[in-house]
């Protein structure tokens, strides 16, 4: 088959509207590039259109789906780490220094100025960063109902990265 020079060719997508894709005669192919960060989570359908004087016209319809990407989440609680084992035990009007690390799974990278809230037992509460590559938290028992409590955290950002850990303590 052979390559329709100087074809007008279109990639359409409702949140980006209509973009021309250039001819790229070194390759021989019309080519877009586009970040995905501009396209959200979810599934996106674009339509790709080509037309040229004399020849038929054609339009293919591409389906993609963009997920979030992964992320990890680090516990600490009182400066000890607790990922694997979320439990500590403490006494009534106690601090307790709530501390988790919100992580890009593929770059490790922190996940600056994500929403991370802290609920459960009556807690519903912001973490804070403070610029530490971490988000922290600190809540005195008393707050919390003797015996067993479930505090949950929530983390995202702009919708790209969440999860949801729950740790009873």
């Amino acid at each position: 088959k052979t390559l329709i020079d100087l074809a007008t060719v279109e990639l359409i997508e409702t949140g980006l509207g209509i973009n021309t894709m250039p001819h790229h005669p070194a390759y021989d192919q019309y080519n877009i590039t586009i970040n995905s960060t501009d396209l959200g989570v979810g599934v996106k359908f674009f339509s790709i259109s080509a037309e040229k004087e004399n020849y038929t016209s054609r339009s293919e319809t591409i389906t993609v789906i963009i997920g979030e990407r992964a992320t990890e989440m680090r516990l600490w609680l009182n400066s000890t780490e607790k990922t694997l084992n979320p439990t500590i035990e403490l006494n009534v009007n106690e601090t307790l220094n709530i501390t988790t690390t919100y992580n890009d799974f593929v770059s490790s990278d922190h996940i600056s100025g994500a929403r991370v809230r802290i609920f459960g037992s009556g807690i519903n509460d912001n973490l804070t960063d403070y610029g530490l590559e971490q988000y922290t938290y600190f809540l005195n028992t008393s707050d919390l109902a003797q015996g067993a409590n479930i505090l949950n955290i929530f983390a995202e950002k702009e919708g790209k990265y969440k999860v949801l850990n729950g740790w009873v303590i």
